[in-house]
């Protein structure tokens, strides 16, 4: 589905696993993801990347995992909201939720929280932190 570059590894994504291989071709993570099914992912975090997880090909119950390019997990969090799009950016990761959009270290704490998305679909995080929400019609930047 996806292939990314971050430093010295490189991660694949397809439909039933997640791996990270450094360059030279040695596995650092390779999870596969059994019986859950992949919602959405984040590879472009600074140091780290996202998965979101859920039971069932719908619905809202699903877990957000962050894992650290030594193939080792970060955090993880349980979500029952419906998410909308998450993005990654620095040491940042940001979701947006069908009411709201939060923004989190990597280790899943929170950073930011904002309540008015005005119908963001899609989301964008810089180095920094700042969140560039995009709509159907028009973009807006969220500072931290």
């Amino acid at each position: 589905l996806d292939l990314a570059s971050r430093g010295d590894r490189v991660l694949s994504l397809c439909d039933k696993r997640f791996a990270m291989t450094s360059l030279g071709g040695e596995t650092v993570l390779d999870r596969a993801y059994g019986n859950l099914y992949l919602h959405d992912y984040a590879l472009t975090g600074g140091a780290f990347c996202a998965l979101l997880l859920g039971r069932y090909q719908a619905g809202n119950i699903c877990t957000l995992t962050t894992y650290g390019l030594d193939g080792q997990e970060l955090a993880s969090l349980e979500l029952t909201e419906e998410v909308l799009d998450i993005a990654a950016g620095g040491d940042y990761l940001a979701v947006l939720y069908g009411d709201g959009m939060v923004l989190y270290h990597r280790d899943l704490t929170e950073a930011a929280r904002l309540t008015d998305t005005d119908y963001a679909g899609q989301l964008r995080v810089e180095e920094d932190g700042t969140v560039l929400m995009i709509s159907g019609s028009y973009a807006w930047r969220f500072l931290p």
